[in-house]
């Protein structure tokens, strides 16, 4: 029984991580077929099902398009892009003598995963459309996807998608210069995470400045701003301004109109009738 880990283990775990990574996120687009045929055909019989038809699609979107899928299906995400998280700690496993039940023939799974090139799948009865890998992927050094000047991660099919900072964003963020982006798509975008994007890009007073935002109150401390927005049709909101200390990034976040304090704004974002500051902000 293994309880502990020794420093060699460690080091193991963090370089197995490593490989898989890479082996998605390389930029390597090539692929074996024998690989993919004899990974099918093992997910299949586990499945107790005949060997299907393949069909190997060179994007995400070739394969929703090859498979004929609609709005809201979803792919079965078996694949180097979705598995190989899981696929190396059981691999790290394996290396330090940890013991696997053969039965479910885990070392064909590993090399569908490692050798075949298989990004995603979409599989069905009979037939098995499967995605390789994308051909140019960009990251920042702590691995988050990220491309100012163009898609983070592409197929060699020109299909991508478009990330800064880990966080995946439309086009337009990307490609439009700072000093040309409308910051009122900040007031109606939903998704946090993209808001900090355009933030971090136009720059915090930049789009204090480009919204006429009026100062209602600050704290002490610098960390928190209440705000008061206009928003387009003549009616002010507020919102909070906060600084995430994690990341030192800035965040706008929209809060109840009857908001007129920074402790209010904070205790109704929090669901609370009376904010309470934590021991440790994150």
């Amino acid at each position: 029984m293994i309880e502990n880990l020794n420093t060699k283990q460690e080091e193991l775990m963090d370089i197995i991580a490593q490989d898989y990574e890479n082996n998605v996120l390389s930029g390597d687009d090539s692929y074996n077929v024998d690989e993919i045929v004899s990974g099918i055909d093992f997910i299949y019989n586990l499945a107790e099902l005949n060997a299907p038809r393949i069909i190997i699609c060179t994007s995400p979107m070739d394969m929703a398009e090859q498979a004929e899928l609609k709005e809201n299906d979803t792919f079965d995400y078996l694949g180097n892009g979705y598995d190989s998280g899981w696929t190396a700690f059981y691999d790290f496993m394996q290396q330090i003598g940890v013991d696997f039940d053969q039965e479910w023939e885990f070392d064909k799974w590993k090399n569908f995963i490692k050798d075949s090139g298989v990004f995603a799948t979409c599989l069905f009865e009979n037939i098995a459309f499967v995605c390789i890998r994308p051909c140019e992927v960009h990251r920042k050094e702590n691995g988050d996807l990220h491309n100012e000047n163009g898609m983070a991660i592409k197929w060699c099919d020109g299909y991508g998608e478009y990330s800064l900072n880990g966080v995946i964003v439309d086009e337009a963020i990307v490609i439009t210069p700072a000093e040309d982006i409308d910051c009122n798509i900040i007031l109606k975008e939903k998704n946090a995470e993209v808001r900090r994007e355009i933030i971090r890009k136009v720059g915090i007073n930049q789009v204090i400045e480009k919204l006429g935002a009026k100062s209602i109150e600050r704290s002490s401390d610098g960390q928190y701003e209440l705000l008061n927005f206009d928003c387009i049709d003549g009616r002010f909101r507020p919102y909070l301004k906060m600084l995430n200390p994690s990341i030192g990034t800035w965040h706008i976040e929209g809060v109840h109109p009857d908001c007129n304090t920074i402790e209010k704004a904070l205790a109704w974002r929090n669901d609370e009738d009376q904010y309470e500051q934590p021991a440790i902000l994150t």
